[in-house]
Formats: C-alpha cells, sequence, structure tokens
C-alpha cells in the first residue's frame, strides 16, 4: 500500500472541520467532503477547493483514504452505505470498535484525537494525542505515517483501551464544563463575574497535574470533613434542587475518597 496523499471527509462538524484544517496544513489533499448539509458542505468545499457531495455513496473511490467524522449512532449506517474499495476507511470516534467495519470492508482503522472541538477555537494539532488501530500492519504503519505529520503524540490503542481513555475524557473535559456551567449560573444569579474564577480554576488545573495524583491536592470543605460549611452551602442551593444534590454527591464522593 502506498503512502496517504489524498483524502476523503465524510462529515462537516466540529470534528470534520478541524482534520480537514490540519490535513491540508501538512499537504495532504482533501479531494471530497461528503456532508448531508448544505450549507457546512458548501462552504467547506469552496473554502478547500475540494468537490462537495451529499450522498455517501458517491464517495471519490479513487482516494486513498477516507475519514468518517460522523455521530457514533450513524457509523453502522454510513458504513454499509459505502463502495467496497481499497482505500482505508477510519472513524475518529473514541467509544466505537474497530469491528464496526467488519466483514464489509478489507482496509480499515480508527483514527482518534483526544480533544474537544468547536468551530471556533482553532486547534494545534501537533499538540493533540491520537489514538490508532488498525486493521492489519500495513494499514496501521500507512496511518502512522500520516499521523506522525500532524502529531508529535500518536500511539496505538485497542478499541476497549480506548473507550475507557474516552470515559476518562468525558470526566475530565465534559463533566469539567458542566460544573464550570453551573458556576457562571450562581455568579451571574449573585451579580458576580464568572472570569473572577479563571485564576483559581487554572491554578487547580495546574496542581492537578503537577501532583502525583490530583487527590493529593484537593481542597475544600469536604476534603476537611468541615460539615457546618457543607450545610450553609446546601441551603444556599435549595432553590435550586438539581445542584443541591449533585453539590451533596461530590461532597460526598470528595469524603470517600480522603478515607
Amino acid at each position: 500500500m502506498e503512502a496517504i496523499k489524498s483524502v476523503v471527509i465524510v462529515g462537516s462538524g466540529n470534528v470534520a472541520t478541524a482534520l480537514l484544517a490540519g490535513l491540508c496544513d501538512v499537504g495532504i489533499k482533501v479531494s471530497q467532503i461528503v456532508a448531508r448539509n448544505p450549507l457546512t458542505g458548501r462552504e467547506l468545499s469552496k473554502k478547500y477547493g475540494c468537490e462537495w457531495v451529499s450522498d455517501v455513496r458517491k464517495v471519490d473511490q479513487k482516494t486513498d483514504a477516507v475519514f468518517l467524522c460522523v455521530q457514533d449512532d450513524q457509523l453502522p449506517y454510513v458504513i454499509s452505505q459505502l463502495p467496497k474499495m481499497e482505500a482505508i476507511l477510519m472513524h475518529t470516534s473514541g467509544s466505537t470498535g474497530i469491528s464496526v467495519f467488519r466483514p464489509q470492508h478489507k482496509h480499515f482503522g480508527v483514527f482518534y484525537p483526544m480533544q474537544t472541538f468547536s468551530a471556533q477555537q482553532p486547534v494545534q494539532w501537533t499538540q493533540i494525542p491520537v489514538y490508532l488501530e488498525g486493521s492489519n500492519p500495513q494499514v496501521e504503519a500507512k496511518m502512522l505515517e500520516l499521523a506522525l505529520k500532524m502529531s508529535s503524540k500518536v500511539q496505538f490503542l485497542s478499541s476497549e483501551s480506548r473507550m475507557q481513555l474516552h470515559v476518562a475524557a468525558v470526566f475530565a473535559c465534559n463533566f469539567t464544563n458542566l460544573l464550570l456551567s453551573a458556576a457562571a449560573d450562581l455568579m451571574k444569579q449573585n451579580g458576580l463575574e464568572f472570569n473572577d474564577l479563571k485564576q483559581l480554576v487554572e491554578t487547580t488545573i495546574e496542581k492537578a497535574f503537577a501532583a502525583g495524583h490530583p487527590s493529593d491536592v484537593q481542597t475544600g470543605p469536604a476534603v476537611r470533613n468541615d460539615q457546618s460549611i457543607i450545610n450553609k452551602h446546601l441551603k444556599s442551593l435549595s432553590l435550586n434542587p438539581d445542584l443541591e444534590k449533585l453539590y451533596a454527591l461530590l461532597s460526598e464522593e470528595i469524603k470517600r475518597k480522603r478515607k
């Protein structure tokens, strides 16, 4: 198998947009965008000078690789609609196994960039960890060659281990953002500026990664078992029962880990 020089991207969401930009930056030709959304599909095709089609069955079969940047629950259907081809097919999901490609296709793999993507936020691909898994050693070699052009942090990982990585990423990223959203709401409700928490949050993150384990630098009333303060906080949240329950649950978990 020759090196991957041209690719097709299926999808036009945040992951597809970031991947498209990253591939073009390292000289990989994106020959086609396959997207059901005509607005984003046409926009990306115009910006990057590639063809846009809305039907995955019309995929460019001369390409070297196809990236499937679609929601996990859409992967089986999209894969079933793809024609049999020599190109390497890759999905970008953290929690969907490589077996989703079997038995329809011959050359396939997983190209999972562990990052949160948004259309407004440019990314530095060289710093994004990329986790790979391929259907055979030849496919993995081509995937590795491509990934190393984009990122300095590339490794192979089984489907099982990658799912656990994804779970950890949800805790570290998505749940953290949910808690920040709760804090932002509380600040706004009391006429305070959310940005005033920035230095506190940044210091907390820095300490967590500098420590042997984040639990070693846990602070706050729960880790001190200061039930008086905890009760005051819970009382202040009485008009917001969802946050009251969340506060109580997390406080008990901190106490448990401390023991």
